[in-house]
């Protein structure tokens, strides 16, 4: 079924990114901080599934749970080993903060709904064939 143009409702909605990364290497490891900076007006890019409580697959209109209007920062500092050739593991610490309104149902974009700010650690392993 083919739907003419005319009936699709398109808009567009400016979004604001910055993002830097800095980087050392010394033999078999490389590693540095990385800052990131984004700003949602539309609250169009964090909401969704698993936002903030359950697991739904669209944003939850009823209770205006559409997502955060607001800065989104993220600083992270990260490692990069490799032991082998084809191996790598990559290590990092993250501090995720938000500086804004709760959404219509009252939450925050972290830990539930229930704080405006997260710190995790994540490591991944890369292995090539």
């Amino acid at each position: 079924m083919r739907i003419p143009c005319e009936d699709l409702s398109v808009r567009i909605v400016p979004f604001l990114n910055v993002k830097q990364t800095w980087a050392t290497r010394q033999d078999r490891q490389a590693g540095g901080p990385r800052v990131e900076w984004f700003r949602d007006d539309h609250r169009t890019r964090v909401g969704g599934i698993g936002a903030p409580k359950g697991w739904t697959l669209w944003p939850d209109i009823a209770v205006d749970q559409i997502g955060w209007a607001g800065d989104f920062y993220e600083i992270s500092l990260g490692l990069n080993w490799t032991p082998r050739t084809n191996i790598i593991v990559r290590p990092e610490c993250r501090w995720d903060w938000y500086r804004g309104p709760v959404d219509g149902a009252g939450n925050f974009p972290y830990y539930s709904g229930s704080l405006p700010d997260q710190f995790t650690f994540a490591t991944d392993l890369i292995a090539t064939f």
